[in-house]
């Protein structure tokens, strides 16, 4: 055997070790929480012993494969084709198929989950799970399980405070190294979502901190006059007020079937991938536009558009387009804005109909619609949670931000928890304490729980126009 199918051989051992003793608790635990008979102890016991001397093996042969590496002599793969079919050991676990180095954005996140749920959220064993499927390819996933097992739970380690000890550095094994990995996996996740998001499409927004007072605008300044030689000059004057931008946490949970999650090939991962984004953009995107949404103190921001007085569009031609886009253009310019970074929001159908718009020669009408998405030199971003009203027409809504006048207080990360023995109120507007329960056990689902902290105001009112009532 070469080194790499030794590793391979000890690794089965492992879990046969492993499913071993998983087996005998199951057997305790199912018998009104008993302790072990002598028997089962002495059988414990000696899976226990196999186990730490396979891992301290295992560790041994890793170092030298690691060893061979760095002198530039290749070791052998496992055994060769069939080292892609993860499912001859016996195990218990799903087949898995490794995939190319080059994953996709979020697929480590993807993996995270997907360990934990086979694991039943035993650390330990799903450490074992992503170093057995994922080594090569994700191996910081199996990382960050064995540090976060010294602490109880992956958010015990993420948020433990170290006193007394060592700085920890980016390139420490220990402990501080693996932060890096769990810091890797949150970011990409949320590279993911910005892009699926209206906030994300908007880059411009004017981001501050957490609980902090900041100036706002009320009035722009309008007292400014011509000047003639020797005449004095006019003293202008604009209003301001101070508020603070507290914090707001959205929390999403996504419920998916067990046999989906635990089927951990590339097209699992993307399904677990998009649930989670989806759930989590079309949340944000109904609260940062929709006008019915108003702030509750301690709870949750306001939208942009609350209490902004709307403007009824005219009808549906390109004159009158033309003259209700050009009258909220005018007023937030009027209104002293400084139109630094403006862009329209809408519905992707009304971006359809203005890209296919035609006027009297049959040409396009606002042909940068289809050139660059853009609409009187501005960036158009579309989104399906832009209201669309019932009966006749499905009215539509256009709004027009500019986008340095709105505050974005943003931690730049989503906490991930998953659970299959939890009970949950299966409702998008669950009552509080939360009833009737669906038990995710019973049913075999598994409960994937997403965290973020959020929150947005207006800097300027006139800086969100709103266009109601669009036929088109």
């Amino acid at each position: 055997m070469n080194i790499a199918e030794q590793i391979a051989a000890m690794r089965g051992r492992r879990d046969n070790a492993l499913n071993g003793m998983q087996s005998i608790i199951d057997g305790a635990s199912a018998d009104d929480a008993r302790t072990f008979t002598p028997e089962e102890q002495t059988s414990f016991d000696k899976y226990k012993a196999e186990t730490e001397t396979v891992n301290a093996h295992i560790e041994r042969l890793e170092a030298q494969e690691k060893l061979l590496a760095a002198s530039a002599r290749p070791a052998q793969s496992a055994v060769g084709d069939s080292a892609n079919s993860l499912n001859g050991s016996g195990n218990g676990y799903p087949s898995i198929q490794l995939i190319d180095k080059k994953l996709k954005p979020g697929t480590s996140m993807a993996r995270y989950v997907m360990a934990l749920i086979a694991s039943k959220g035993n650390l330990v064993q799903a450490e074992q799970i992503a170093r057995n499927y994922w080594r090569d390819t994700t191996p910081q996933i199996a990382d960050l399980f064995k540090a976060a097992g010294q602490f109880g739970s992956v958010h015990d380690f993420m948020q433990v405070q170290k006193a007394a000890v060592t700085a920890g550095t980016t390139t420490s094994a220990a402990w501080a190294g693996v932060l890096v990995y769990a810091e890797t996996m949150a970011s990409e996740f949320i590279e993911l979502v910005r892009p699926a998001t209206i906030i994300g499409r908007l880059p411009n927004l004017r981001k501050v901190p957490f609980n902090i007072r900041v100036p706002r605008m009320v009035a722009g300044i309008t007292s400014a006059n011509w000047v003639g030689e020797g005449q004095s000059k006019p003293v202008g004057s604009f209003s301001l007020d101070a508020v603070l931008l507290p914090w707001a946490k959205v929390a999403i949970i996504v419920a998916l079937t067990e046999e989906l999650a635990r089927f951990s090939d590339p097209a699992a991962e993307n399904v677990v991938n998009q649930e989670m984004i989806a759930a989590i953009s079309q949340f944000l995107d109904k609260q940062f536009i929709d006008p019915a949404i108003a702030p509750v103190a301690g709870i949750h921001p306001g939208s942009i558009t609350n209490g902004i007085v709307a403007i009824p569009a005219t009808g549906s031609s390109i004159a009158q387009i033309t003259a209700d886009l050009g009258t909220m253009l005018s007023n937030m310019a009027s209104a002293g804005v400084p139109m630094t970074a403006p862009a329209w929001i809408m519905h992707p159908r009304t971006a359809i109909y203005l890209g296919m718009a035609r006027g009297a020669t049959d040409a396009p009408a606002f042909p940068s619609m289809a050139a660059n998405n853009t609409l009187f030199g501005y960036p158009v971003i579309t989104s399906t949670t832009m209201p669309l009203g019932a009966g006749p027409g499905f009215l539509g809504t256009i709004i027009l931000v500019d986008q340095p006048q709105i505050f974005l207080a943003d931690d730049g990360s989503i906490t991930l928890d998953v659970s299959r023995e939890a009970s949950l109120q299966l409702d998008t507007a669950p009552t509080t304490p939360p009833s009737p329960l669906t038990s995710l056990w019973q049913q075999n689902l598994i409960g994937i729980k997403a965290e973020r902290y959020i929150y947005w105001m207006r800097r300027f009112d006139p800086a969100v126009q709103v266009l109601t009532g669009v036929p088109y």
